[in-house]
């Protein structure tokens, strides 16, 4: 996606007020001149209401106008560090808020978030998430849909309560354990925003551990092992999680752990009562995890990898991410399908494209991975999980030339490009590192600057 000066500049001034703070806006606003008076994004975030109203009367038609990964004004304000209660010129943004929505601003547009609840973040999610009561407030009177699925789920990871009671009030849904598009407010909590006061709040006030969520029929236990939270075993035992419950594809806790492998968890879940009995798939798995090939090939024979579960298949995926190539193309010649789904449920070549791991990625790739596999909870293809993991991922930045390796193998292999309308790409080729956006600009790629 081509920008130009104009946007690139309001979109650095974006990205360091939506995740860095007030003080770094302001020097990305000093760095281009200007930009706070002509851009109606950057103008609305700092509740310059002035400007605001000077653009609008001008542009009547850009209240609404996305920037970048559709961003729209109302959403950008709600969710900058500009909106936290206490923040230097709150009630600005407040003010700003309220002349957006009389403007005709849509307070139910939002943006592709893969990890949230339905997959869309509101101006509403926003507010909630920085703990804004007033703001939303303003945007459930003028229209913002309460039962988002997503908004009440923010309010709570961020302890931000009374929001939460607001929302609950305008139609989120009731109750601590209440489903939303698939997810829980325990489950979600555990898997994505994790924050244990608020997780044991919610226990105490009667969440379900038991229940089950998503395709998988996880309970709150298994997610907190998946997501490796050892601290919040014993909090879920203690509200009566079942700890030999199995998920619809025959996993208990204990063998999630087994097959990750956290040996911690193990240990820890054996202590407290856990089966710990394992089956010639899961001495397979770790024979594997543990690189020991000679073990391996010893069990691959009574395994059955053939009529393994997707969860249990899941074990390709780790592999890849750990770059270990002679383990992944064992279980790829036992029959193991190179398209099973790992880490938000990511495939081998997604795994390896964030990870940085070349030699597997090259190796997926000879063996016929598909380059525009999408169906990961972010909906991208793997050149974008690599321009967002030469960034993000850890000690990314020692390892660059792993992460241009992969980017420039995944193009000359003919991995597709994004197109304008691609919105959930866009998010993660923004971010690339340096030296990836490089690569991604030989194509015509040119994804913005995140300041």
């Amino acid at each position: 996606m081509m920008l130009d000066d104009h946007d690139q500049e309001a979109l650095a001034f974006a990205h360091a007020a939506l995740g860095q703070g007030i003080r770094e806006a302001e020097a990305a606003l000093a760095q281009s001149p200007g930009i706070g008076s002509r851009s109606l994004h950057v103008a609305a975030m700092r509740g310059d209401e002035e400007s605001v109203r000077t653009l609008l009367e001008a542009a009547p038609s850009s209240v609404d106008l996305p920037l970048g990964p559709d961003w729209r004004p109302l959403f950008l304000l709600a969710h900058s560090h500009y909106a936290r209660p206490g923040a230097p010129g709150a009630q600005g943004v407040l003010n700003c808020a309220d002349l957006l929505l009389s403007l005709g601003a849509d307070p139910t547009l939002g943006c592709a978030e893969g990890d949230l609840p339905g997959g869309i973040a509101t101006a509403l999610c926003g507010a909630a998430g920085t703990g804004n009561l007033e703001l939303c407030e303003l945007l459930l009177a003028r229209g913002a849909k309460a039962d988002d699925g997503a908004s009440l789920f923010l309010a709570v990871a961020a302890e931000n309560w009374e929001c939460a009671r607001v929302l609950q009030e305008g139609g989120a849904p009731l109750g601590p354990s209440a489903a939303a598009n698939g997810h829980a407010v325990l489950h979600w909590m555990l898997d994505f925003r994790c924050v244990r006061p608020a997780v044991q709040r919610l226990l105490d006030d009667g969440a379900d551990p038991n229940l089950r969520v998503g395709q998988y029929g996880e309970t709150a236990l298994h997610v907190a092992v998946r997501r490796r939270r050892i601290e919040l075993i014993d909090p879920l035992l203690a509200a009566g999680a079942e700890i030999d419950a199995e998920t619809t594809g025959g996993l208990s806790a204990w063998r999630h752990a087994l097959r990750r492998p956290f040996e911690e968890i193990c240990e820890r879940l054996a202590e407290r009562g856990s089966s710990t009995v394992q089956t010639p798939g899961d001495e397979l798995a770790a024979a594997l995890l543990a690189s020991d090939m000679d073990r391996a090939r010893a069990k691959l024979a009574c395994a059955g990898v053939d009529q393994w579960s997707a969860e249990e298949r899941r074990v390709l995926c780790d592999l890849a991410s750990q770059g270990n190539a002679e383990a992944t193309l064992f279980l790829l010649d036992a029959g193991v399908d190179i398209e099973s789904r790992g880490l938000d449920e990511g495939t081998a070549l997604h795994q390896t494209a964030w990870f940085g791991q070349p030699e597997v990625a090259r190796l997926l790739v000879k063996r016929g991975a598909r380059l525009d596999a999408r169906g990961d909870i972010h909906n991208s293809t793997p050149l974008a999980w690599v321009a967002h993991g030469s960034r993000w991922a850890g000690e990314a930045g020692k390892r660059q030339d792993d992460y241009v390796e992969i980017a420039e193998l995944l193009m000359a292999a003919g991995a597709p490009l994004p197109g304008p309308s691609d919105q959930h790409d866009h998010p993660q080729l923004a971010q690339a590192s340096d030296r990836v956006r490089a690569v991604l600009a030989t194509s015509g790629t040119g994804p913005a600057d995140p300041g």
